[in-house]
């Protein structure tokens, strides 16, 4: 999956790199792919 730490931390993406936790449909759309 998408981890770039090797102590996993969840939602690094959201975290440090400013990537929104939810979408338009307003569910959190971290690493799955939802239609």
């Amino acid at each position: 999956m998408m981890f770039r730490t090797y102590p996993r931390i969840a939602f690094y993406e959201q975290t440090h790199d400013n990537v929104p936790f939810f979408t338009d449909t307003g569910r959190m759309n971290a690493y799955c792919d939802i239609p």
